[in-house]
């Protein structure tokens, strides 16, 4: 089975290589000798943002704590009153970023870059923060599982 993206290590050392044939493509006045070196530099630096991005999500999520049925209820009570809205759909994100960055795996290979699908998973999520009615009877991670993939699915149909 192939992956569709390569190894964070991999594509940091081909943007290295890159920049460094980019650097001795430049002439002397500083433009760029050819436009597809500096296409493929700027290409690779995005490759390797998205691959920080997706590191530092990674870290984010391994480090949220889980919180229990009774604390997203009482956060939705939250943010349904509007007590500290922003802190409590913080706390909702934050405990449940680990989910959309399981759902946007699901979908990678089908030709939408995986940073893509995070992204559009947070819509989802934040959809789903706002939507939220604790008095449903069900967990906040059933509900919003609906909302992200929702999202990733229009997203990539669209």
């Amino acid at each position: 089975m192939t992956r569709a993206y390569k190894p964070v290590r991999a594509e940091a050392a081909a943007l290295y290589v890159s920049l460094e044939v980019w650097e001795d493509d430049v002439a002397l006045d500083g433009e760029p000798a050819d436009a597809e070196v500096l296409w493929r530099a700027l290409m690779d630096a995005r490759v390797v943002w998205s691959a920080d991005a997706v590191r530092a999500m990674l870290h984010h999520v391994r480090d949220a704590a889980p919180i229990t049925a009774d604390e997203e209820a009482e956060l939705a009570e939250h943010i349904r009153a509007g007590i500290e809205v922003d802190a409590a759909e913080q706390a909702l994100r934050d405990a449940h970023l680990g989910l959309v960055v399981s759902l946007a795996r699901r979908y990678t290979g089908h030709g939408t870059a995986f940073l893509d699908l995070l992204e559009v998973g947070n819509v989802g999520l934040a959809q789903a923060i706002r939507a939220y009615n604790p008095d449903s009877g069900y967990r906040f991670a059933v509900y919003a599982t609906w909302w992200i993939r929702r999202a990733i699915t229009r997203a990539m149909t669209a």
